[in-house]
């Protein structure tokens, strides 16, 4: 294998959370050795890091071991350096993920503090200005829907219409949607453009590799491997998974059965598919947070400021829509529309900045990591028999 040496990366990297500590590193081993889920095919993170001091950028686009890391802390806390392995793998996923971002949108987000909070309030005030829009140009536009800002009693699809709301939510998941998948493709363009295994997968190696990933993927069974204890973590990613998701198909695809006037029976399924999911979300971001603040785990040990982003955003949408909830109920209109555009607004920040670009987009990432690293191991071996 060759390795082309480039220009010191380790500067460039340190603007993605990657900690000081790396220059401490003088390479052991010691980090993959007591790394349960590194093997012949994801010799992490040592490989990553010995290319990183090589400053091999391609080489580590090529490398989805990154993405093969659940951080379970092992690494670091047995580094006989302090070099912080387990953080360095993370923050390489900040940077591939900048990489993969044709937008540019995530290395602003990831590298600078400014940059992040105007592009938080952009995508704030945006769905503000789009409420505005409907109260004074849809006025004309959509005059069956008699829109206004009635005060006597609460009609929350006469200030926001579901009418209106529902098909611009369809086309901004579009368009989340979109960002993933040119990701997902400039991903797998540099993994499988490794000159190992380029152009020698088959369609039955993609299929067949495909099958044996997907329950392993979806049972997060990787994350069981961990030597250290991670059943308590893997369960509470998977209540904001469900939960998270639920929210946004909800959005997405029912929002005229759940954004509505009318008031539901206790017992019926809208109410307490809503309750479950902030109970839900209220209780894994609460958790993140928490944890981030006491610093006790290794996971939480450093925060770079987008690790924060997720667990706050989420959490102010789950209260927000609380609020609309019960102001809505107690039959205060002011306050639900209040309520509501900060609700809205939140949403729209969370999954602009997380879902497409950021954090939550690593989960994505992660998935097609895992299949990509099994891929390429396949079609090496595959390789080494037919030779």
């Amino acid at each position: 294998m060759t390795i082309v040496v480039g220009d010191p990366l380790i500067p460039e990297l340190k603007d993605y959370g990657i900690s000081d500590n790396i220059d401490l590193c003088y390479n052991c081993g010691n980090c993959t050795a007591v790394c349960s889920l590194a093997g012949e095919d994801a010799m992490f993170p040592r490989r990553v890091i010995r290319l990183i001091q090589l400053g091999a950028k391609q080489k580590l686009l090529e490398n989805p071991d990154p993405w093969d890391c659940y951080y379970c802390g092992n690494c670091s806390t047995t580094c006989p350096r302090g070099a912080e392995p387990g953080e360095i793998m993370m923050g390489m996923r900040r940077w591939l993920t900048a990489q993969y971002d044709f937008t540019g949108q995530s290395k602003r987000l990831y590298t600078s503090v400014k940059s992040f909070w105007l592009l938080a309030a952009f995508w704030f005030v945006l769905p503000l200005i789009m409420l505005l829009g409907i109260h004074t140009i849809g006025k004309s536009l959509w005059p069956e829907l008699d829109i206004a800002i009635v005060t006597d009693e609460v009609a929350l699809n006469r200030f926001a219409p579901v009418e209106i709301i529902e098909p611009i939510a369809h086309i901004y998941a579009i368009y989340l949607v979109l960002i993933l998948a040119q990701g997902w493709f400039r991903m797998w363009r540099n993994v499988m453009g490794d000159p190992a295994v380029k152009g020698k997968a088959s369609i039955s190696d993609y299929v067949k590799e495909g099958i044996a990933q997907f329950w392993s993927i979806i049972s997060i069974k990787k994350w069981s491997n961990c030597e250290t204890s991670q059943t308590r973590r893997k369960y509470k990613h998977w209540i904001l998974a469900i939960s998270y998701i639920t929210m946004f198909g909800i959005v997405t695809l029912a929002l005229e059965w759940f954004q509505t006037d009318e008031i539901y029976d206790i017992l019926n399924p809208q109410r307490w598919i809503g309750y479950l999911i902030t109970i839900g979300l209220v209780y894994a971001t609460g958790e993140a947070i928490i944890g981030r603040m006491r610093k006790k785990e290794q996971l939480h040990k450093f925060s770079h400021h987008t690790d924060w982003m997720l667990p706050i955003s989420i959490l102010v949408v789950a209260l927000t829509g609380i609020a609309v909830h019960i102001f809505r109920y107690l039959g205060f209109p002011i306050l639900t529309y209040a309520s509501y555009a900060i609700h809205l607004g939140v949403c729209v920040v969370m999954l602009s900045t997380e879902v497409g670009v950021a954090k939550w987009s690593h989960i994505f990432y992660r998935s097609l990591g895992g299949y990509l690293v099994a891929l390429k191991a396949r079609v090496i071996n595959k390789t080494k028999i037919e030779a």
